[in-house]
């Protein structure tokens, strides 16, 4: 039994080893919250929150090791317009000249085909990079579902033209806690 629970703590102790630290967590936080606060300022109203492995809590901790040391964070930045109101690539470009108007975004900043990459100096040898993906409510696909929160992003394809893709970041996350919820529940008895 004893050899058991020493293994469990070995387990436990590997686990939060593997999660990144409270300081790397909240400089993304208030990096995010920066974005946003600044956007407002451009008269940009958006509601930026994490997606992915941040808003999964399935974040690794880089290991100093390796070529290139770094951990990301992907924001969904969303915008309240009428999707069918403007276009795909107004919006990605809406979020993108805002931020070249900054003095501490503008260097940063590189465009990829569905978002904005800030790429932030590194931290005791750990860089940070944070996409923001710009978005809008995709009110004719929530038309087909009952309580959902699909979104338009945009997407720059090879001809450099812009498209609508449709994501679900709220229900996967809901999904995703749901699934994981017995496993949660029996590590907490």
């Amino acid at each position: 039994m004893i050899l058991v629970e020493n293994r469990m703590k070995d387990l436990e102790t590997l686990f939060r080893n593997l999660d990144i630290s409270t300081t790397m967590y909240k400089n993304a936080v208030d990096k995010y919250n920066a974005i946003a606060s600044y956007l407002e300022t451009k008269g940009i109203k958006c509601d930026i929150y994490p997606q992915g492995s941040f808003a999964l809590g399935l974040v690794t901790r880089p290991v100093k090791k390796e070529k290139d040391v770094n951990y990301d964070l992907d924001v969904i930045c969303e915008l309240v317009y009428d999707k069918e109101k403007i276009t795909p690539e107004y919006l990605k470009h809406l979020i993108g000249n805002a931020l070249k108007e900054s003095q501490t975004y503008k260097d940063r900043l590189i465009e990829y085909d569905k978002c904005w990459t800030l790429e932030f100096a590194e931290i005791n040898e750990i860089a940070f990079n944070m996409d923001i993906i710009p978005s809008v409510e995709d009110k004719k696909t929530l038309s087909f579902y009952f309580d959902t929160n699909f979104l338009a992003i945009t997407s720059k394809n090879e001809k450099d033209d812009y498209d609508w893709i449709t994501i679900n970041p709220k229900d996967y996350q809901s999904w995703f806690e749901n699934i994981n919820k017995p496993f949660l529940d029996y590590c907490q008895d």
